[in-house]
């Protein structure tokens, strides 16, 4: 019971009543509430994290409905506790320009006076004489004529004339090169002349009668009356280009046992005699086979061949 009495008489000291009462005021001026009517109408929101919100799309008779917030009266109580700014001062101009510490601004030298100009002389110009006006001038008709001028001579003209070329020399033959050349000449007409007569018709020997009975006459002069039949394809005659002939002859041969032609006869013409004397031709140089004499029944076709004539055949399609 002697502890509290002594916690009494403690507290009861002056110097402890005057730290308790100074301890109070500062409590009382540091812990009192804010009543500020922003802050209790509007209370702090705590920070939250940021998410999406969607928008709300009204028509026209939900935003009817919604009320005018323009027609609201400011807060002047609200308006007034906000302290007027000072005035932005200009940054720019303390700023440093950066070509100013390089190149500092420099004075421009004073420029002297110009001197004044000088006076012009007094010139007396009385000492010149005065001229008389020119002449006017005169029509172009009405110029006077001109002296009496020597005629030049004429200009010669450089004619160009074309040479004239030498005359021919006319070489004379002698008599040995005349009559050479005469019967080249000769020649030559009786080869053409033979040329023609060959790509004539001939209708002798072409009909089957004919070919019937030089076929008979053949057999009994050989004495064999089952001759091998053989044809052969001719080689085209260059002459025969020019009127494009065609036909088949045919041959009574007797080829001994070396393949010489030892007999030949015509049994049927192609009618046309270049065609006959080159399957001759052609019977002489074909190379038979048969060990004994034997008599064959030769058969030579002659059909037109462009690779032989092509000369005929420029300027068309293959």
């Amino acid at each position: 019971m002697t502890y509290y009495p002594k916690l009494t008489s403690k507290l009861l000291q002056p110097h402890i009543i005057a730290l308790l009462a100074s301890v109070g005021i500062h409590v009382m001026l540091f812990k009192i509430p804010d009543f500020d009517l922003e802050k209790v109408t509007s209370p702090q929101q705590p920070e939250t994290e940021q998410r999406t919100v969607k928008l709300v799309y009204l028509n026209s008779a939900e935003r009817n409905r919604l009320p005018n917030i323009s027609s609201i009266p400011p807060n002047s109580s609200i308006q007034s506790r906000i302290p007027n700014l000072p005035n932005i001062p200009n940054y720019q101009s303390l700023i440093p320009h950066p070509l100013q510490s390089i190149y500092p601004q420099a004075t421009l030298p004073t420029q002297t006076p110009l001197p004044s100009p000088l006076p012009l002389p007094n010139a007396n110009y009385s000492h010149i004489p005065n001229y008389p006006p020119p002449p006017p001038l005169l029509p172009s008709n009405n110029l006077p004529p001109l002296a009496n001028m020597p005629d030049l001579p004429p200009q010669e003209t450089a004619t160009t004339t074309n040479p004239t070329p030498p005359e021919p020399v006319e070489e004379t033959a002698t008599p040995q090169e005349q009559e050479l050349v005469a019967r080249r000449q000769a020649t030559l007409l009786t080869e053409v002349q033979q040329l023609a007569h060959r790509l004539q018709l001939d209708d002798s020997n072409t009909s089957k009668k004919e070919a019937r009975n030089n076929y008979v006459n053949w057999i009994i002069a050989i004495k064999n009356v089952q001759p091998e039949q053989l044809e052969i394809t001719g080689t085209y005659p260059q002459d025969a280009c020019i009127a494009k002939l065609t036909g088949t002859t045919a041959y009574g041969i007797v080829v001994d046992d070396s393949g010489n032609v030892t007999d030949l006869k015509l049994i049927q013409s192609s009618g046309y005699p270049l065609l006959n004397e080159k399957a001759i031709a052609d019977i002489q140089k074909y190379n038979f086979t048969n060990q004994t004499t034997k008599p064959y029944l030769v058969f030579i076709n002659y059909k037109y061949d462009n690779k032989i004539c092509p000369s005929l055949n420029m300027g068309q399609n293959p």
